[in-house]
């Protein structure tokens, strides 16, 4: 961390040994570097009274934004570090940046859920189920095919009900 410029954690809201884990990791990473935004599941979470969990447990964090909230981060970061002049730091590769092993990539097709199981906070932080079109999907397992992907792990947080937001939309691939 103390090379860096500022750090992003990216955290999980959903078990707590993941949210014990991404709270120590806010910590060590404001002990080592101090400039820190958080983002993901738990950045969507809040205390009893409304008020900001991780802000709550960890103030001197700079921001903290929830789930798929790329274009807050990315505010965040350039409020807190000056955007270089470079055109070039902005582009990122067609397929996007892998953080798997060359061989397998995770191919998420949708998010959210539409069960309100009592146990569970996915809906709550993620929202209803928005399938991804099954030829947006199929375009990025190609395009990962193409990358030298040879096993494709199909996510979501509930994949057994992908298309029924959608039901008989048509729009397939080829």
């Amino acid at each position: 961390y103390s090379g860096a410029d500022l750090v992003v954690v990216n955290t999980c809201g959903f078990i707590d040994s993941a949210v014990e884990e991404s709270l120590a990791a806010i910590g060590e990473a404001l002990s080592e570097n101090g400039k820190v935004i958080v983002t993901g599941c738990l950045g969507a979470r809040k205390n009893a009274d409304g008020s900001d969990l991780i802000q709550s447990i960890h103030p001197k964090v700079l921001a903290v934004t929830g789930p798929h909230a790329t274009q807050e981060v990315m505010q965040a970061i350039h409020l807190h570090l000056p955007r270089p002049h470079d055109p070039f730091t902005d582009l990122l590769p067609p397929i996007g940046v892998k953080l798997t092993p060359k061989h397998y990539a995770y191919l998420k097709i949708s998010e959210g859920c539409n069960h309100r199981c009592t146990f569970c906070i996915i809906p709550s932080m993620r929202g209803d189920l928005v399938s991804r079109p099954i030829g947006e999907v199929l375009l990025e397992a190609k395009k990962l095919f193409e990358s030298g992907v040879k096993e494709l792990l199909v996510v979501s947080q509930d994949t057994s009900a992908y298309g029924v937001d959608i039901q008989y939309r048509t729009g397939f691939w080829d």
